[in-house]
């Protein structure tokens, strides 16, 4: 009762959507809004098929297993368009949920305001170097039922000439925003760190953090 809406012209019974866009709601009977949802979007639906560039038999047999040259980047994307962020994220971004948790009309939140950083130690016969590469975060995804939010650092790196991959090692850390690329001697201790020992200043900013958005939660 309540989810469906009645053409005029006694043609089947359509169901209005559980989600809707707020500059496009639904406001009048046989109204085309434009979809909407929360959910990855799939590569062979129309909105991520068409940015995948023409594959036909000149790219077949003249490019692939390469991309097409008018593929467009975009296709890589799961997320709906209105959801989809310009650059990278920061990690300290402010999150507000509306109308997504059970108890608390207004969710509020913000990220941690950390940074993934890769420790490298190129090792071979003719390459020791010592690196420090700061990740890029460009994926947040949201669990709002288990108040859970799951962050997606990326990073490429170019392996030296004359570097050895089994010898090489890496770690890879958190470390507040804005810290400073370590010297030498930091990449060596880091990179030679034991894995399971986290880093302090990283778990002191999550705990607060998470502690901040329970009492924002609480006071709603």
């Amino acid at each position: 009762v309540g989810i469906g809406t009645a053409p005029k012209d006694r043609s089947p019974v359509g169901r209005l959507p559980n989600i809707e866009q707020p500059d496009d709601l639904v406001t009048r009977p046989g109204q085309s809004a434009r979809p909407a949802g929360l959910a990855p979007i799939g590569q062979i639906w129309p909105l991520r098929a068409r940015k995948l560039g023409t594959r036909d038999e000149a790219w077949l047999y003249g490019r692939h297993p390469y991309p097409p040259e008018d593929m467009d980047p975009g296709a890589y994307n799961a997320a709906p368009e209105d959801q989809q962020a310009d650059g990278y994220l920061a990690g300290d971004e402010a999150i507000t949920l509306y109308h997504l948790d059970p108890d608390h009309p207004c969710f509020e939140t913000r990220l941690p305001g950390m940074r993934a950083r890769l420790y490298v130690h190129w090792a071979g016969a003719s390459a020791d170097q010592l690196a420090a590469h700061d990740l890029v975060c460009d994926t947040l995804w949201i669990d709002a039922a288990a108040r859970e939010a799951v962050l997606v650092w990326r990073g490429v790196l170019t392996m030296p000439d004359g570097a050895d991959w089994d010898r090489s090692k890496a770690r890879l850390g958190l470390v507040p925003l804005g810290a400073a690329l370590p010297d030498a001697d930091g990449i060596r201790a880091a990179v030679a760190g034991p894995p399971e020992a986290p880093n302090p200043d990283a778990i002191a900013a999550m705990e607060a953090t998470r502690k901040a958005a329970m009492a924002t939660v609480a006071a709603g």
